[in-house]
């Protein structure tokens, strides 16, 4: 399965391209990997747009799990050319942001996102990534306030930092209390 984003629109109303109040279970298997991704984005599901080959690609903002949304899984899924890019006054919450919330993060394969600021945004929360990958990232994780996450095995790869907390770059991930 593939999910396509349109690109971020500054001043449109709308922060999030997929705001979450209840769950999703996004579970690919280790051939059929689940994609959210940006329209412009030729390499999963095809030319969407049918403009031929894409030399560039518009980048789509963020999945927002808000306070009340319940425990979601992504398992066996690529999340790419998501992130908020050029508008340097915005206050930027991630590809993916979790608030005052828990997402199960497995087997994930983040790429090409937030080339102007972080990956994963885990405000408040009690999380868990395994197994995954962060790939050409600014800032793979960034911690803010409680931190109930918990972190295993996970490979970062071109990210300038791994993990933000309290606004300091730990790098490797195995320095987090």
């Amino acid at each position: 399965m593939v999910v396509k984003f349109e690109p971020y629109k500054p001043w449109s109303g709308n922060d999030d391209n997929l705001i979450v109040k209840g769950k999703i279970e996004a579970i690919g298997s280790p051939t059929e990997k689940i994609v959210f991704t940006s329209i412009d984005d030729d390499e999963y599901g095809g030319d969407t747009k049918n403009d031929g080959i894409t030399t560039s690609i518009s980048y789509w903002n963020r999945i927002h799990f808000t306070p009340e949304a319940a425990t979601s899984t992504f398992q066996n899924v690529i999340i790419s050319y998501g992130g908020l890019t050029g508008l340097g006054w915005y206050p930027y919450l991630g590809v993916v942001y979790v608030e005052k919330n828990s997402v199960i993060f497995e087997d994930v394969y983040f790429k090409n996102n937030g080339p102007s600021a972080y990956t994963l945004y885990l405000e408040n929360s009690t999380s868990t990534v395994r197994n995954s990958i962060f790939e050409n990232s600014w800032i793979a994780i960034n911690i803010v306030g409680q931190d109930q996450n918990v972190f295993e095995n996970n490979a970062f790869q071109n990210c300038n930092c791994y993990v933000m907390k309290d606004n300091q770059c730990i790098s490797p991930i195995s320095s987090l209390p």
